[in-house]
Order: structure tokens, then sequence, then C-alpha cells
């Protein structure tokens, strides 16, 4: 209604933080090619994804070892370069997954995340032509079915789509459940 604040002493918007940080953040480490699964409460590391040369990503563990990105200045090494992530949590279906873009190399990565937030699982769908990927969007599963675009009770078939802004400027569209 006009005038009517949101909120207010008996009705709060939002949640409240815990007094203490709590689960899992990502954080990706382009210099060193990883992305790290680090705990919110402590800032150890708990699990990578580490990225070959050809951006092929592999499930790694906590030991992460990253001068470049902690002042060492040494020269860079070339390899791919995790720079954009996106973190989706689809109650509907009951998942976890993170997309994560590699800002040199034409490859988008998904990772199943297992229940306690930790990588499970790696697919990666590979992007036509000589591009890197500057950012990430990962659909919920959506159910995709019918005819003439109406829901007539057809059960369709279930579908997650991953959206790559890639360095050429164009968006690339791929579709990324793994039946």
């Amino acid at each position: 209604r006009d005038g009517e604040v949101l909120g207010g002493a008996d009705r709060p918007v939002g949640n409240a933080c815990p007094a203490e940080p709590d689960g899992l953040y990502y954080v990706a480490f382009p210099d060193c090619h990883a992305v790290a699964a680090v705990r919110a409460d402590t800032g150890v590391v708990q699990a990578s994804i580490r990225f070959a040369a050809d951006g092929t990503a592999t499930l790694g563990d906590g030991e992460l070892s990253c001068p470049r990105e902690c002042g060492d200045r040494d020269p860079i090494v070339d390899g791919a370069r995790p720079t954009s992530l996106d973190l989706v949590r689809d109650e509907r279906v009951g998942t976890q997954k993170l997309a994560i873009g590699v800002a040199n190399r034409p490859v988008v990565t998904v990772v199943t995340l297992a229940a306690t937030g930790l990588p499970a699982t790696v697919a990666q769908v590979d992007l036509d032509g000589d591009v890197g990927v500057t950012d990430v969007a990962l659909s919920a599963q959506i159910t995709m079915g019918g005819k003439n675009g109406i829901n007539d009770g057809d059960p369709g078939t279930d579908a997650q789509f991953v959206y790559a802004v890639a360095s050429d400027s164009t968006v690339r569209v791929a579709e990324v459940l793994v039946a």
C-alpha cells in the first residue's frame, strides 16, 4: 500500500546472518589455474578444481599452493585462467552446480557439488572459435515439452543451460544436463 514501509519491527525483511561465518565459498585463482572451495569460518581450502594448459578440468584436494596470487611476482605461467563463476542451488531437483568460465580457452566447466558443497563431478562444454569466456550464468533445471508452447500434460524432458559471454562479445548457450 502507498506509504507502507516493508518490514518493520513486527515483520522483518530478509534473513539474519549467523554470528560466525558458515559454509563454503568458491574463489577463482586465475594465475594459478584453479578454483578453490574455501571454508568460510577458517579460510582453509577444502578442495579445488584445477585446469590444465588446454583448459581440461580435474577435481583436486585442498592442497593448493598459489604463490602468484599471494604476492609472489614470478612470471605468470601460461595456462587456462578461470575467472568467472556462477553457483546455482536448484531446490526443485535438489542439486548444486558451479559453472566456471575460463578467460583464455573456449570451454565452460560445470561442476556438480555434493550435499556438503564440495566438488563431486566435473563436465565440460567446448565452445566454437578461438574465444575465451568473460562471464557465465547457469540456469536451474527446467522441464521442456508440450505442443505449441503449451503445457499439455506431456511430462516433457528436463534441460539445463549455461550461458557464456565470449571474448568476441557473443553469448553462447549450451545444454549441460547430463541424463
